[in-house]
């Protein structure tokens, strides 16, 4: 889940106009202000090495469906922000910018009840109303809003919340406990599909498969969002954790947290990250560092991250002057 970021001043269009307030905060932990924001739908959540973003709200949407999907986001994304009144004092990392994400393939997204994804279109991009952001020891509040009446509406929202976050604390809950749980593929459809995944390699069709299974769980209470990714953070501090809850009713909420992230595009530079072969954690600082030594010396892994560099690169070097 990445974001298209307004950084600079644009020119008017016909649509509405877009209006940017901030403040910084103090003493405000992350996890209030999630715990306030998933309270309203559409909400984010996203933490990396170098910032924790928590926004509610939309002051706009984005959707496509169609093939074309990229090219109707990028022309409505930037119709958003080409007539925009944002404050001068915000830093770079507290302006405006549009998150959501796009499916992998032409309608994956779900559009029938049994349908993982149903809620989830093709394309789905917004603009939060509200949004703290944490970055190089600072905390920002920003409130966005589009219309005639955009600067007032920003202005209102960014005293509300300022208000409203001066006395957040952290949820206290409980996990809610697993009743049932299941694989999916069973047991002897995940060797068939191993066996098969081996038959195509042998005859060099293939030179490296990853298999995928799911688990569903059947909770034995409510599940709280921010508790949630909190401990994920607690258990995967160096990786992605994300979430997002679009604005339609009946979609789900997809978080979770990834050791790497696909892609990063500052102007004309595009950084991406090779990632294969894994091991188990240990119990102890000096097991992980022991389990991370055998992982880097392993010939089976080194060889599989070779092929992934070697995968990259030859994606890349079809539209980059130069690849490194």
């Amino acid at each position: 889940m990445e974001s298209v970021r307004a950084d600079t001043v644009g020119t008017a269009h016909d649509g509405d106009a877009l209006a940017v307030r901030g403040c910084q905060l103090e003493d405000v932990a992350p996890a209030a202000v999630l715990d306030a924001a998933v309270r309203d739908r559409p909400w984010t959540a996203w933490a990396g090495p170098e910032e924790t973003v928590a926004a509610t709200g939309a002051a706009a949407t984005i959707t496509a469906t169609d093939g074309d999907r990229f090219e109707r986001v990028r022309r409505q994304a930037a119709a958003l922000f080409a007539d925009r009144d944002v404050q001068s004092s915000l830093p770079t990392f507290a302006r405006p910018r549009l998150f959501g994400g796009f499916a992998f393939h032409d309608g994956d997204g779900g559009h029938h009840p049994e349908a993982d994804w149903t809620g989830f279109p093709d394309a789905n991009f917004h603009l939060p109303a509200v949004s703290v952001v944490e970055r190089d020891g600072r905390t920002w509040l920003t409130t966005a809003a589009v219309g005639p009446d955009a600067e007032s509406t920003a202005e209102t929202a960014l005293d509300r919340w300022r208000e409203k976050l001066a006395d957040a604390s952290p949820p206290t809950t409980s996990p809610p406990g697993i009743r049932i749980r299941s694989e999916i593929p069973d047991r002897d459809a995940w060797i068939a599909q191993v066996e098969a995944a081996v038959d195509r390699i042998d005859r060099g069709d293939l030179l490296k498969v990853v298999l995928a299974g799911a688990q569903t769980v059947d909770l034995a209470g409510s599940l709280s969002a921010p508790a949630a990714l909190g401990r994920l953070g607690e258990t995967y501090p160096d990786c992605y954790r994300f979430g997002f809850a679009p604005g339609n009713t009946d979609a789900g909420t997809f978080f979770g947290a990834t050791p790497e992230r696909l892609l990063r595009r500052d102007g004309r530079r595009v950084q991406t990250a090779a990632l294969a072969g894994s091991t188990g954690r240990g119990d102890t600082q000096a097991e992980d560092e022991w389990l991370a030594e055998e992982l880097a010396e392993s010939r089976k892994d080194t060889h599989e991250h070779a092929l992934v560099v070697d995968a990259i690169r030859e994606q890349l070097d079809d539209f980059a002057e130069s690849v490194e």
